[in-house]
């Protein structure tokens, strides 16, 4: 990759086996022609330029989303729609690897396409020259440490220096919606959510976060594959099924060493008891995992965030719209949230989350070559909880 690649466009780049437009905003590879949108080529370019190095997750949201609420989410989503424009395949990438816990990486190689290409040739030329001198002795370093971990009779041995994986450690998958209407996918995130942030709170445990759990949504792979790659030695997994007033969830807890079943379990109730349901899925979870709760039930691993189930619900829409790319999503994430402290002036976490929200709103709609000039959707006739704290108050 040339440097000065890194201060400008790349223009079109041939990346492993696809070409790439990035004046464009395209992609042609095994899965066809698919045309992105310019933050999700961004990122490509991000990893382009700094190839093949280790790109944090906090580096592409930074340079990509600058400060915009829901850049943690909608970078997972642009890696899979990366992932899935390039044909890769979870678990063996050919373009873009996950490295556990740090960030992304472009494995693949990078080639300019027209009149660079010759400028490049003698470069490749020199390379083929030296390559076998490099390979030889580099195949026999690889040979020897075969033999040594595999050993003479084939019994495996660990490499010195791997670490091993917390016995109480767990990731927290997106549920599933099984709802009659298909339309709750919200609220199961919601439920799901909820569970992990209580597990958070468990000091003995070691919870992955929300963002790299939920980027496996809609993904089939083989729980060891997701333990693998996250870096935990158990995956909560499950669903929710919501009818009228009438809840049911399901959920179970997956080895990732051997893909077993550790612990499950199914919970019946009704919206205005979810709190609760949460909290004894969090209790029987910890109790699975041999974690000792001190004192044994004095506190809420999941508190009741608030009272009404209507101001829940809008809050959960909410926040799934608020995560979403676009003014629009953003807009409309406002309203519900604006609904849900009308009917709960109480709910500090949806004050919280509306705050995000409508500041982040302008910066989404100048993304998105819209005006800049955005008035709340309808001002609050509320006040958020009283904290103490009086602006006008001066020492």
């Amino acid at each position: 990759m040339n440097p000065d690649d890194a201060n400008g466009q790349l223009g079109v780049r041939q990346i492993g086996s696809a070409t790439v437009d990035f004046d464009a905003l395209t992609i042609i590879g095994a899965a066809g022609s698919t045309s992105l949108e310019p933050k999700v080529m961004a990122v490509l370019h991000a990893l382009a330029v700094r190839a093949p190095s280790v790109v944090s997750r906090q580096t592409l949201i930074d340079e990509v989303w600058g400060g915009e609420s829901g850049g943690d989410e909608s970078l997972s989503r642009a890696i899979s729609l990366l992932r899935k424009a390039f044909g890769d395949r979870r678990g063996k990438p050919t373009h873009i690897e996950t490295i556990p816990r740090r960030g992304y990486r472009l494995v693949a190689n990078v080639e300019p396409i027209g009149e660079d290409t010759a400028q490049s040739a003698p470069a490749v030329v020199r390379r083929r020259q030296w390559l076998p001198w490099v390979l030889v002795p580099v195949l026999s370093v690889l040979i020897g440490l075969a033999i040594w971990v595999v050993g003479p009779v084939g019994e495996r041995r660990p490499l010195q220096g791997a670490a091993p994986l917390a016995e109480r450690s767990i990731a927290v998958l997106p549920f599933a919606d099984l709802s009659p209407g298909g339309d709750q996918a919200y609220f199961a995130d919601g439920l799901a959510e909820e569970i992990l942030n209580a597990l958070a709170g468990v000091s003995e445990l070691e919870v992955a976060g929300r963002t790299s759990s939920f980027a496996y949504r809609g993904q089939h792979l083989d729980i060891r594959t997701i333990g693998r790659e996250l870096g935990v030695r158990h995956v909560l997994e499950g669903s929710v099924r919501k009818a009228g007033n009438d809840l049911r969830i399901t959920a179970q807890l997956v080895r990732t060493d051997d893909g077993y079943r550790r612990w499950s379990g199914s919970f019946d109730g009704t919206l205005d008891r979810v709190f609760d349901l949460q909290e004894q899925i969090a209790r029987e979870i910890a109790d699975a995992l041999q974690v000792a709760l001190h004192p044994p039930g004095s506190e809420r691993l999941a508190p009741a965030l608030t009272a009404s189930q209507a101001a829940y619900d809008a809050f959960l829409q909410g926040r799934s719209l608020a995560r979403r790319f676009g003014a629009e999503e953003k807009v409309r994430a406002a309203e519900l949230l604006e609904q849900a402290v009308a009917i709960d002036p109480g709910f500090a976490l949806a004050w919280a989350e509306l705050a995000r929200t409508e500041l982040f709103v302008p910066i989404s709609r100048r993304g998105s070559f819209m005006s800049t000039t955005w008035t709340s959707p309808r001002p609050s006739s509320h006040s958020p909880p009283h904290t103490g704290w009086n602006p006008e108050t001066r020492s």
